[in-house]
């Protein structure tokens, strides 16, 4: 992961970047300019109810405006990726680091003592459930933790965002599953897993943004939120992923986690695997998803990875029993 934060002066809000365009850099052609965008969550503001009206209308001139707000990549997890591409680096330095935020540290030592990574006794030190854990499984963990203190978090909207969050830790795991079967870095794949829905987020925040400002007079009706949804969130996350400088695969896997088919070719594996992983993670996890998922879309998924349904069927039940012992501890 290439990460840095938005600006270095501390994890305060600051509004993110989207005069680029949303797919700039993403693909061939002309960028899709957030005021197209605009007009079109305007076009869902005159088919809605009309207490729903004022309140779609203020989004779309946020879109216009580019007044999109979100916490920068939280600082502790640049520094520890900072520290991990370091030649140097050594397991006191990520300790020194990451002891900088009592919290963090506390909960890397409860997950090295869950069952999934547990030896043959406790660890009590912060060094010790480094090692028995892995740097790149610390660094993933780091991630986790801070993404859901720091940016998962949109006050109104708690049980959608917590529903938003369990579904990404379980892509992320079926993520990692699939990678590591189709020999792709398995980190990578973690954090696209991580951040494939980061999109939603936005849009929660813009909603939650707008409904604060009617001061409780109205609030956006959840159907239009899920067709807002559907029209911007892998655009929007992707570019919010720029501005965090998130490398190109994470990137692309993104913006085109829906639709593989269109992703640029270098960057196509990842995508088809972002795809497959929020697919799965929905078949494990049906009360948290948004739609009946058939077979065909799974076979499918299957299929633009070369992955047969048998060996399909044993990588479901493998992200099962990971999710299961390991995504409780995110």
């Amino acid at each position: 992961m290439d990460a840095a934060p938005v600006r270095e002066a501390g994890d305060t809000v600051h509004p993110v970047d989207l005069t680029g365009g949303l797919d700039a850099g993403l693909e061939p052609g002309r960028p899709r300019e957030l005021s197209e965008l605009a007009d079109e969550v305007l076009a869902l503001a005159l088919r809605a109810e009309r207490d729903e009206r004022p309140l779609l209308a203020e989004l779309a001139r946020r879109l216009r405006r580019n007044d999109l707000r979100l916490p920068p990549m939280p600082r502790a997890v640049v520094r520890v990726q900072r520290l991990l591409d370091s030649a140097q680096c050594s397991v006191g330095d990520i300790v020194r680091e990451i002891e900088l935020d009592p919290a963090l540290a506390t909960r890397l030592v409860g997950i090295a003592n869950s069952p999934f990574y547990q030896g043959l006794g406790a660890v009590q030190s912060l060094g010790d459930a480094i090692v028995r854990i892995g740097l790149g499984e610390t660094r993933n963990i780091v991630l986790a933790v801070m993404l859901r203190s720091r940016v998962f978090r949109v006050p109104g909207h708690e049980r959608e965002i917590e529903q938003l969050w369990a579904h990404s830790v379980a892509t992320s795991i079926c993520a990692q599953t699939l990678g590591a079967c189709l020999n792709e870095d398995p980190d990578i794949a973690f954090l696209t897993g991580l951040l494939h829905d980061l999109g939603r987020v936005v849009l929660l925040s813009l909603a939650g943004e707008a409904e604060r400002a009617s001061k409780g007079r109205a609030r956006i009706a959840a159907a239009d939120v899920r067709r807002m949804d559907r029209l911007l969130h892998p655009a929007l996350g992707a570019t919010v992923g720029a501005a965090w400088r998130i490398g190109p695969p994470i990137l692309a896997a993104i913006a085109h986690h829906h639709t593989p088919a269109t992703a640029p070719p270098e960057h196509a594996r990842m995508a088809w695997i972002a795809h497959a992983a929020d697919l799965l993670a929905h078949r494990i996890q049906p009360i948290s998803s948004r739609r009946a998922l058939g077979e065909t879309a799974w076979e499918a998924a299957l299929a633009g990875l070369g992955i047969d349904r048998a060996l399909g069927g044993e990588l479901q039940q493998e992200a099962v029993e990971a999710i299961e012992t390991r995504g409780k501890r995110l």
